[in-house]
């Protein structure tokens, strides 16, 4: 293996690796901290790392739950819009059209070829930190650049669908109340011929949908906390709801989340010029590739606006 090869710590790598390492460890990576780690296997202390990158991120997950998330197996990738409308049902003893995959139906084209598409940020700690073994100030920074990039993928993926909302799925608020604007935004994107799944507001939305009794919020769903952990805040009209200021304040999303924003990923979260052991949070990088694009002309995307 190349020294290049032994500098990346891959999302891949870490879910082939992790059992065995926690059979080994006796408890899970994410129960351990970096002291711990460092005094069972220095070695490993990357896999503690990029566990911790990857916790970072999920606090801020909202991004890859309101999308449809789908692997990049190459640079380029054409992935399908076909629905139910490209198809039509004969009847009696009419032969049916076969509609073919090759270009019957269209296509979302997502390219992360020649560095398009590759987002990065830095992490350097002081080495004095390692010096003298700031192990919770460290776990803190990683930590949130995991947050960072998840934070990062929310934005773009919102303010893509704010873009791309069609005039005939937009609902002004006007004098309704917000859950009526909602209601109002799902029966437009009926129309379109999509069933709504998915809803996302700003804090300061989520305060006035939180203050109505049709409103079931996250307590009654999960005592666990995950569900706030995550970013979502409760569900109405079969839809799950998620609260984050990357939703532009007064517009309020409402999408079918499999027919809305395609993401093409082609390269998960990882850490790449990092060597062994915590000398390598130096001058860390981060780095994920992933492409994405509105399918079929925004029509399973609404807004309601002046919320």
């Amino acid at each position: 293996m190349s020294e290049r090869e032994r500098d990346v710590v891959s999302r891949k790598w870490y879910y082939e690796k992790l059992g065995q390492i926690e059979e080994k460890l006796g408890k899970p990576v994410r129960a351990l901290t970096f002291e711990e780690m460092m005094t069972v296997d220095a070695n490993l202390v990357k896999v503690k790392v990029l566990d911790t990158l990857l916790w970072g991120a999920e606090q801020n997950a909202i991004g890859r739950q309101v999308v449809n998330v789908v692997p990049m197996d190459t640079e380029k990738e054409e992935v399908p819009t076909i629905t139910a409308d490209d198809f039509t049902v004969y009847a009696g003893a009419v032969p049916a059209e076969v509609i073919s995959a090759g270009g019957k139906f269209g296509t979302v084209s997502l390219d992360v070829s020649a560095g398009k598409g590759t987002y990065r940020a830095a992490l350097g700690i002081p080495q004095d930190w390692i010096d003298d073994k700031k192990f919770a100030s460290m776990a803190i920074c990683v930590q949130a650049l995991g947050q960072a990039f998840a934070y990062d993928e929310t934005k773009r993926f919102v303010a893509q669908m704010i873009a791309d909302a069609p005039a005939a799925n937009t609902q002004a608020l006007g004098a309704d109340n917000h859950y009526v604007g909602i209601v109002k935004c799902m029966g437009l994107i009926r129309k379109s011929g999509f069933n709504p799944d998915t809803i996302i507001i700003n804090p300061g939305e989520e305060a006035d949908l939180m203050a109505l009794d049709k409103f079931i919020d996250a307590r009654m769903l999960d005592r666990e906390g995950a569900v706030v952990r995550t970013g979502q805040v409760g569900r109405l009209l079969s839809c799950d709801v998620f609260s984050t200021n990357a939703c532009t304040a007064g517009t309020m999303v409402v999408e079918k989340r499999e027919k809305g924003i395609v993401m093409g990923l082609r390269l998960d979260l990882e850490i790449v010029d990092y060597k062994d052991p915590l000398q390598g949070l130096v001058g860390a990088v981060a780095r994920e590739r992933y492409d994405y694009k509105t399918a079929l002309a925004g029509l399973a995307i609404g807004k309601v606006t002046g919320a």
